[in-house]
Protein backbone atom coordinates (compact mmCIF):
# COMPACT_ATOMS: atom_id res chain seq x y z
CA UNK A 1 0.00 0.00 0.00
CA UNK A 2 1.12 3.59 -0.45
CA UNK A 3 -0.11 6.83 0.80
CA UNK A 4 -1.98 8.55 -2.60
CA UNK A 5 0.51 11.91 -1.81
CA UNK A 6 3.44 9.21 -2.26
CA UNK A 7 1.46 8.66 -5.79
CA UNK A 8 -0.09 11.77 -7.00
CA UNK A 9 0.67 15.43 -6.44
CA UNK A 10 -2.05 15.87 -3.78
CA UNK A 11 -2.17 16.33 -0.07
CA UNK A 12 -4.01 13.74 0.59
CA UNK A 13 -2.57 11.12 2.46
CA UNK A 14 -5.43 8.24 2.51
CA UNK A 15 -3.97 4.83 1.70
CA UNK A 16 -4.18 3.27 -1.72
CA UNK A 17 -4.63 -0.64 -1.57
CA UNK A 18 -4.60 -0.92 -5.13
CA UNK A 19 -4.50 0.85 -9.26
CA UNK A 20 -6.62 -0.09 -12.00
CA UNK A 21 -7.77 0.95 -14.95
CA UNK A 22 -10.35 -1.09 -15.20
CA UNK A 23 -13.94 -0.10 -13.23
CA UNK A 24 -14.56 -4.10 -12.38
CA UNK A 25 -11.56 -4.96 -10.62
CA UNK A 26 -11.79 -1.61 -8.27
CA UNK A 27 -12.34 -1.84 -4.37
CA UNK A 28 -12.40 0.01 -1.55
CA UNK A 29 -9.89 2.57 -1.71
CA UNK A 30 -8.45 2.02 -5.10
CA UNK A 31 -7.00 4.62 -7.61
CA UNK A 32 -8.77 4.25 -10.98
CA UNK A 33 -7.02 5.47 -13.59
CA UNK A 34 -9.22 6.38 -16.80
CA UNK A 35 -6.77 5.02 -19.77
CA UNK A 36 -8.05 4.76 -23.42
CA UNK A 37 -7.68 1.23 -24.54
CA UNK A 38 -7.36 0.23 -27.85
CA UNK A 39 -11.03 -0.78 -28.05
CA UNK A 40 -12.62 1.12 -25.33
CA UNK A 41 -12.19 4.16 -23.43
CA UNK A 42 -11.82 4.07 -19.59
CA UNK A 43 -13.15 7.79 -18.84
CA UNK A 44 -16.88 6.07 -19.49
CA UNK A 45 -16.55 4.12 -16.82
CA UNK A 46 -15.71 6.37 -14.18
CA UNK A 47 -18.94 6.45 -12.48
CA UNK A 48 -18.87 2.62 -11.93
CA UNK A 49 -15.39 2.95 -10.76
CA UNK A 50 -16.51 5.35 -8.30
CA UNK A 51 -19.74 3.38 -7.41
CA UNK A 52 -17.37 0.45 -6.40
CA UNK A 53 -15.65 2.25 -4.18
CA UNK A 54 -13.01 3.92 -5.78
CA UNK A 55 -10.96 6.64 -3.94
CA UNK A 56 -9.71 9.00 -6.33
CA UNK A 57 -9.55 9.11 -10.40
CA UNK A 58 -6.51 10.08 -12.52
CA UNK A 59 -7.97 10.97 -15.97
CA UNK A 60 -7.12 13.08 -18.93
CA UNK A 61 -9.65 16.05 -19.31
CA UNK A 62 -12.13 17.46 -16.78
CA UNK A 63 -15.12 15.24 -15.43
CA UNK A 64 -18.14 16.83 -14.72
CA UNK A 65 -17.99 14.51 -11.32
CA UNK A 66 -17.49 15.94 -7.95
CA UNK A 67 -15.26 13.71 -6.82
CA UNK A 68 -11.48 14.20 -5.97
CA UNK A 69 -9.51 13.29 -9.27
CA UNK A 70 -6.07 14.55 -11.36
CA UNK A 71 -5.91 15.43 -14.83
CA UNK A 72 -2.71 14.24 -16.79
CA UNK A 73 -1.82 15.05 -20.38
CA UNK A 74 -0.41 11.44 -21.32
CA UNK A 75 -2.55 9.18 -19.07
CA UNK A 76 -0.66 5.94 -20.24
CA UNK A 77 2.36 6.95 -19.41
CA UNK A 78 1.00 8.44 -15.80
CA UNK A 79 -0.21 4.57 -15.63
CA UNK A 80 2.84 3.21 -15.76
CA UNK A 81 4.47 5.24 -13.56
CA UNK A 82 1.92 5.13 -10.92
CA UNK A 83 2.92 0.80 -10.94
CA UNK A 84 6.19 1.74 -10.89
CA UNK A 85 6.50 4.05 -7.60
CA UNK A 86 3.19 1.90 -6.18
CA UNK A 87 5.62 -1.22 -6.62
CA UNK A 88 9.13 0.63 -5.91
CA UNK A 89 10.29 -1.15 -9.07
CA UNK A 90 13.78 0.09 -9.94
CA UNK A 91 13.42 -0.35 -13.89
CA UNK A 92 17.27 1.26 -14.15
CA UNK A 93 18.66 -1.79 -11.96
CA UNK A 94 17.02 -4.44 -14.74
CA UNK A 95 18.58 -5.64 -17.49
CA UNK A 96 15.86 -7.12 -19.99
CA UNK A 97 16.27 -9.62 -22.84
CA UNK A 98 12.70 -9.70 -25.09
CA UNK A 99 12.25 -11.81 -27.95
CA UNK A 100 9.28 -11.58 -30.32
CA UNK A 101 8.45 -13.52 -33.56
CA UNK A 102 5.43 -15.96 -34.41
CA UNK A 103 7.14 -19.03 -33.18
CA UNK A 104 10.04 -19.89 -30.79
CA UNK A 105 9.76 -17.16 -28.04
CA UNK A 106 8.87 -19.21 -25.16
CA UNK A 107 11.87 -22.01 -26.22
CA UNK A 108 14.06 -19.11 -26.96
CA UNK A 109 13.11 -17.28 -23.57
CA UNK A 110 13.35 -20.38 -21.52
CA UNK A 111 17.15 -21.50 -22.80
CA UNK A 112 18.27 -18.00 -22.06
CA UNK A 113 16.49 -17.95 -18.52
CA UNK A 114 18.58 -21.06 -18.21
CA UNK A 115 21.87 -20.30 -19.86
CA UNK A 116 22.46 -16.66 -17.78
CA UNK A 117 22.96 -16.71 -13.68
CA UNK A 118 20.04 -15.09 -11.86
CA UNK A 119 18.20 -14.90 -14.86
CA UNK A 120 13.68 -14.43 -14.70
CA UNK A 121 11.43 -15.69 -17.21
CA UNK A 122 8.24 -14.02 -18.36
CA UNK A 123 5.97 -15.84 -20.49
CA UNK A 124 3.70 -18.01 -21.86
CA UNK A 125 4.50 -20.59 -18.80
CA UNK A 126 4.41 -17.81 -16.54
CA UNK A 127 6.73 -16.12 -14.58
CA UNK A 128 9.86 -17.89 -13.04
CA UNK A 129 12.55 -17.12 -11.04
CA UNK A 130 14.73 -19.37 -8.55
CA UNK A 131 11.91 -22.19 -7.53
CA UNK A 132 9.02 -20.25 -7.96
CA UNK A 133 6.87 -20.32 -10.50
CA UNK A 134 3.54 -18.32 -10.94
CA UNK A 135 0.78 -18.18 -13.96
CA UNK A 136 0.02 -14.79 -15.72
CA UNK A 137 -2.97 -14.39 -17.94
CA UNK A 138 -0.96 -13.31 -21.39
CA UNK A 139 2.29 -14.16 -22.41
CA UNK A 140 3.47 -10.39 -21.70
CA UNK A 141 1.11 -9.62 -18.69
CA UNK A 142 -0.39 -6.37 -19.14
CA UNK A 143 0.68 -3.56 -17.09
CA UNK A 144 -0.97 -4.13 -13.55
CA UNK A 145 0.07 -7.69 -13.58
CA UNK A 146 3.47 -6.90 -15.00
CA UNK A 147 4.60 -4.54 -12.71
CA UNK A 148 3.49 -6.56 -9.95
CA UNK A 149 5.64 -9.65 -11.37
CA UNK A 150 8.63 -7.40 -11.56
CA UNK A 151 8.50 -6.66 -7.77
CA UNK A 152 8.48 -10.27 -6.93
CA UNK A 153 11.45 -10.75 -9.17
CA UNK A 154 12.99 -7.28 -7.51
CA UNK A 155 12.50 -8.63 -3.85
CA UNK A 156 13.84 -11.82 -4.91
CA UNK A 157 17.18 -10.16 -5.47
CA UNK A 158 16.96 -11.17 -9.63
CA UNK A 159 17.93 -7.98 -12.25
CA UNK A 160 18.17 -9.73 -15.60
CA UNK A 161 14.49 -11.13 -17.06
CA UNK A 162 14.17 -13.01 -20.10
CA UNK A 163 10.90 -12.34 -21.65
CA UNK A 164 8.53 -12.83 -24.33
CA UNK A 165 7.01 -10.08 -26.48
CA UNK A 166 3.72 -10.64 -27.88
CA UNK A 167 2.16 -8.69 -31.08
CA UNK A 168 -0.47 -7.85 -29.14
CA UNK A 169 1.45 -6.37 -26.18
CA UNK A 170 3.69 -4.31 -28.43
CA UNK A 171 -0.14 -3.24 -29.85
CA UNK A 172 -1.18 -2.42 -26.56
CA UNK A 173 1.89 -0.57 -25.30
CA UNK A 174 1.85 -3.16 -22.34
CA UNK A 175 5.77 -2.86 -21.91
CA UNK A 176 6.19 1.27 -21.97
CA UNK A 177 8.52 2.14 -19.69
CA UNK A 178 10.77 -0.65 -21.15
CA UNK A 179 14.19 -0.58 -22.17
CA UNK A 180 16.42 -3.63 -23.21
CA UNK A 181 20.11 -4.65 -23.59
CA UNK A 182 18.78 -7.02 -25.94
CA UNK A 183 15.79 -8.13 -28.67
CA UNK A 184 15.82 -10.93 -30.28
CA UNK A 185 13.48 -11.57 -33.55
CA UNK A 186 12.93 -15.55 -34.24
CA UNK A 187 10.52 -15.23 -37.58
CA UNK A 188 7.31 -13.74 -38.40
CA UNK A 189 4.79 -16.00 -40.70
CA UNK A 190 1.28 -15.36 -41.02
CA UNK A 191 -0.52 -15.37 -37.55
CA UNK A 192 -3.12 -13.53 -35.45
CA UNK A 193 -4.56 -11.90 -38.36
CA UNK A 194 -7.68 -11.63 -36.26
CA UNK A 195 -6.07 -9.18 -33.72
CA UNK A 196 -3.86 -7.30 -36.88
CA UNK A 197 -5.87 -6.41 -39.68
CA UNK A 198 -3.18 -7.07 -42.17
CA UNK A 199 0.15 -9.26 -42.64
CA UNK A 200 1.89 -6.33 -43.36
CA UNK A 201 0.25 -4.07 -40.07
CA UNK A 202 1.50 -7.35 -37.84
CA UNK A 203 5.25 -7.02 -39.30
CA UNK A 204 5.69 -3.33 -38.38
CA UNK A 205 3.91 -3.96 -35.20
CA UNK A 206 6.80 -6.85 -34.35
CA UNK A 207 9.13 -4.15 -35.84
CA UNK A 208 8.09 -1.93 -33.01
CA UNK A 209 9.86 -3.53 -30.16
CA UNK A 210 12.99 -1.97 -31.60
CA UNK A 211 11.76 1.53 -30.23
CA UNK A 212 12.18 -0.21 -26.80
CA UNK A 213 16.15 -0.90 -27.25
CA UNK A 214 18.49 0.96 -25.29
CA UNK A 215 20.85 3.45 -27.21
CA UNK A 216 23.51 0.52 -27.21
CA UNK A 217 21.13 -2.59 -26.94
CA UNK A 218 21.36 -5.14 -29.38
CA UNK A 219 19.41 -6.66 -32.10
CA UNK A 220 19.75 -10.61 -32.39
CA UNK A 221 17.46 -11.52 -35.51
CA UNK A 222 16.59 -14.89 -38.11
CA UNK A 223 18.79 -13.23 -41.37
CA UNK A 224 16.99 -16.56 -43.13
CA UNK A 225 13.92 -14.47 -42.73
CA UNK A 226 12.76 -12.44 -45.76
CA UNK A 227 10.70 -10.48 -43.60
CA UNK A 228 13.55 -9.33 -40.88
CA UNK A 229 15.85 -9.04 -43.50
CA UNK A 230 14.95 -5.24 -43.54
CA UNK A 231 15.89 -4.49 -40.05
CA UNK A 232 17.89 -1.40 -39.79
CA UNK A 233 20.46 -1.05 -36.76
CA UNK A 234 23.77 0.13 -35.74
CA UNK A 235 24.15 -3.05 -33.61
CA UNK A 236 22.70 -5.73 -35.24
CA UNK A 237 23.34 -9.93 -35.04
CA UNK A 238 22.03 -12.11 -37.72
CA UNK A 239 22.12 -15.68 -37.63
CA UNK A 240 20.78 -18.54 -39.90
CA UNK A 241 22.57 -21.10 -42.95
CA UNK A 242 22.62 -18.82 -44.99
CA UNK A 243 26.43 -17.58 -45.17
CA UNK A 244 25.83 -14.03 -45.84
CA UNK A 245 24.59 -13.85 -41.60
CA UNK A 246 27.02 -12.87 -38.83
CA UNK A 247 26.78 -16.44 -37.20
CA UNK A 248 26.20 -19.07 -39.88
CA UNK A 249 25.01 -22.42 -39.24
CA UNK A 250 27.81 -24.66 -40.78
CA UNK A 251 26.12 -28.35 -40.43
CA UNK A 252 23.75 -29.85 -37.88
CA UNK A 253 23.38 -33.62 -36.58
CA UNK A 254 20.42 -34.97 -36.00
CA UNK A 255 19.89 -38.04 -33.91
CA UNK A 256 16.90 -38.98 -31.93
CA UNK A 257 18.57 -37.97 -28.53
CA UNK A 258 20.26 -34.97 -29.13
CA UNK A 259 20.92 -32.24 -32.22
CA UNK A 260 24.63 -31.23 -33.04
CA UNK A 261 24.78 -27.60 -34.32
CA UNK A 262 28.06 -26.66 -35.75
CA UNK A 263 28.21 -22.63 -35.93
CA UNK A 264 30.69 -19.94 -36.64
CA UNK A 265 31.31 -16.36 -37.03
CA UNK A 266 34.55 -14.39 -38.83
CA UNK A 267 36.57 -15.83 -35.58
CA UNK A 268 35.12 -18.53 -34.01
CA UNK A 269 33.83 -21.66 -34.47
CA UNK A 270 31.60 -23.52 -32.12
CA UNK A 271 30.04 -27.07 -31.47
CA UNK A 272 26.99 -27.05 -29.49
CA UNK A 273 25.53 -29.91 -28.14
CA UNK A 274 21.28 -29.99 -27.51
CA UNK A 275 18.56 -32.61 -26.58
CA UNK A 276 16.59 -30.71 -28.61
CA UNK A 277 15.20 -31.82 -31.65
CA UNK A 278 14.37 -30.29 -35.23
CA UNK A 279 15.63 -27.46 -37.49
CA UNK A 280 12.93 -24.77 -35.80
CA UNK A 281 14.46 -25.52 -32.32
CA UNK A 282 18.23 -24.99 -34.42
CA UNK A 283 17.27 -21.66 -35.09
CA UNK A 284 15.83 -21.10 -31.24
CA UNK A 285 19.11 -22.83 -29.26
CA UNK A 286 21.09 -20.97 -31.87
CA UNK A 287 19.61 -17.36 -30.83
CA UNK A 288 19.98 -17.93 -27.20
CA UNK A 289 23.59 -18.77 -27.34
CA UNK A 290 24.40 -15.98 -29.25
CA UNK A 291 22.40 -13.85 -26.72
CA UNK A 292 24.17 -15.87 -23.75
CA UNK A 293 27.39 -14.65 -25.60
CA UNK A 294 26.52 -10.65 -25.06
CA UNK A 295 25.84 -11.69 -22.06
CA UNK A 296 29.42 -12.84 -21.44
CA UNK A 297 28.55 -16.80 -21.11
Amino acid sequence: MKKLCELIPTDLENMIEGITDDSRLVQSNYLFVATKGYNVDHADYIQDAIDRGCSFIVCDHEIDIDFPHYVVDHIHDYYVELYQKYYDVQMDQFHFIGVTGTDGKTTTTTIIKELLDSCAYIGTNGVQFGDKLYKTNNTTPCVDELYKDLYMIQESDYHTVSMEVSSEALLHHRIDGFFFDVVGFTNITGDHLNVHKSFNDYVSCKMELLNYLKPDGFVVYNGDDKHLQSICHSNKISFGFNPSNDYVIQDVEYDRRKTIIHLSNRKNNWEIISPLIGTYNVYNVVMAFIIGRLFQI
